[in-house]
C-alpha cells in the first residue's frame, strides 16, 4: 500500500478532492486525523483498508503537523492545493460566518512545498484535466487517458453541477479582494 496527503488551507477544495480521489484500488479520506483520533494513529488507520493499493487523506489540517507527517511518511505523495490565506479566510467567513479562524498552517505547508518532489497546485488553476494529474501522480501513475469508467463518473459529477470553483464563488472573493 502507498500513502499519498493532499493539503491545503481550509476552503481550498480538500473535501472535494477527497471525494474525487476515492476511485478504482485508491481511497482517500477527508481529514484521516480525525478518524484516527490523532497523527500518531494514521499508519493504523491506513492500515484497516487492505483492499485498496493507494490510500491517502485530503486535509486542510494536517498541515500543522508537517515535521511528524514528513518524518513518519517520509515516501509518501505530497500535493498542496496553493490558495491565498487571504482569499480562505474570506472564503471561510462567507461560509461560517460565526467562525473565527485563529490559526493557519502556513509554516507546514511550506516544509511540504519546500520538498522538490511535492506537487504545488494553483487553486485557480484547479480544474478536471488538473484533477486528473493529481489522481495520476497520488497513485504512481504516468499521466495518460483516463479508462472510460472514470471519464463516465466525471460527466455524472458535471450532470449535477458539482464544480470544482463555483462561479459565484470566485466572483465574489474577487470583488471582496477587489482584484
Amino acid at each position: 500500500m502507498r500513502n499519498f496527503f493532499i493539503l491545503g488551507h481550509p476552503r481550498s477544495r480538500t473535501a472535494w478532492l477527497s471525494t474525487f480521489m476515492t476511485y478504482d484500488n485508491c481511497f482517500c479520506f477527508h481529514e484521516a486525523y480525525v478518524h484516527a483520533e490523532g497523527i500518531d494513529n494514521l499508519a493504523n488507520l491506513f492500515q484497516c483498508f487492505p483492499p485498496f493499493d493507494y490510500i491517502g487523506t485530503a486535509d486542510s489540517g494536517l498541515a500543522f503537523y508537517a515535521d511528524q507527517l514528513l518524518r513518519e511518511f517520509p515516501n509518501a505523495r505530497y500535493v498542496v492545493i496553493d490558495r491565498p490565506v487571504q482569499e480562505c479566510a474570506i472564503s471561510l467567513d462567507r461560509a461560517y460566518p460565526e467562525m473565527i479562524a485563529t490559526a493557519w498552517p502556513i509554516s507546514g505547508l511550506a516544509k511540504i512545498k519546500a520538498r522538490p518532489e511535492t506537487m504545488i497546485v494553483n487553486f485557480h488553476e484547479l480544474d478536471i484535466h488538473k484533477c486528473l494529474e493529481i489522481h495520476a501522480f497520488c497513485t504512481w501513475r504516468e499521466p495518460h487517458h483516463p479508462d472510460y469508467a472514470f471519464l463516465k463518473r466525471l460527466e455524472d459529477l458535471d450532470r449535477f453541477n458539482i464544480q470544482i470553483i463555483p462561479e459565484k464563488e470566485t466572483a465574489w472573493v474577487k470583488r471582496k479582494l477587489k482584484l
